[in-house]
């Protein structure tokens, strides 16, 4: 189902839900969370789930005893009566992941934190969104979006070089884990690509295009999950694809 040009709102198999695959799923914001039951198309859970299982499974194996289990999800709205993807229950904004002992906090602004850890933490959990949406809006996208990661379902999860969205999340992943210094603009040009480059080359990342192929692109989301719930740089050895 495609949110395009959407000027009315509902759903066409509506699921009501308060909890993600038994994961609880809560509405406000730090310090006023409360579980609530929400709504969206019952595809767009199905993806939901199958995203919670990939993020749950990469925080756990690289991220150690803090982040083994996901206690919630945080989030600032999904079904709205309004036009676009959450007009459709096709879309929810995500703020928080809290695990056992640590939390991603996009309503904190995690994506611009002073400290190493918190972004690259941010970046795992941005990639497992990408993973799965193609339409993933992070705080290096606007302003708008400092405060969630916008996630909405309604066409498949390849990169484009095209898109504001992917490039400048390229952008950041390069200057997180391999140092790249290049200014996240969201415009692909001869810096971003030699910084792709370098990236994949300090991590192994060869022979599949994230460009062309769903597959390839969520593999490179598999390497910037594993990387970033690590705390560990181009230089780490944590993860190795059989794919690329």
């Amino acid at each position: 189902m495609s949110c395009s040009g959407a000027t009315s709102c509902g759903m066409v198999d509506r699921k009501d839900f308060d909890a993600i695959g038994g994961t609880p799923v809560r509405y406000g914001s730090p310090g006023n969370y409360v579980r609530r039951t929400i709504s969206c198309e019952r595809s767009f859970y199905g993806d939901l789930v199958d995203w919670l299982k990939s993020l749950k499974y990469f925080s756990d194996a690289f991220g150690g005893a803090q982040m083994n289990g996901v206690d919630f999800i945080g989030h600032a709205g999904a079904f709205v009566c309004k036009p676009g993807c959450h007009g459709r229950g096709l879309a929810l904004d995500i703020n928080r992941v809290q695990w056992a002992g640590v939390a991603c906090n996009m309503f904190g602004g995690d994506h611009a934190s002073g400290t190493r850890r918190v972004r690259r933490r941010y970046l795992a959990v941005d990639a497992s969104c990408r993973k799965f949406f193609k339409y993933t809006l992070d705080g290096w996208y606007n302003a708008q979006h400092t405060n969630h990661i916008h996630v909405d379902g309604h066409t498949r999860p390849v990169f484009d070089k095209q898109s504001v969205s992917d490039v400048g999340f390229i952008q950041a992943v390069c200057n997180n884990f391999n140092g790249a210094g290049v200014t996240v603009d969201g415009s692909w040009g001869p810096r971003t690509q030699r910084a792709w480059d370098a990236t994949n080359d300090a991590w192994g990342f060869n022979g599949c295009n994230p460009f062309g192929s769903e597959v390839a692109a969520a593999e490179w989301c598999n390497f910037v999950m594993a990387h970033g719930f690590a705390d560990e740089g181009a230089s780490a050895s944590v993860y190795r694809s059989l794919l690329c």
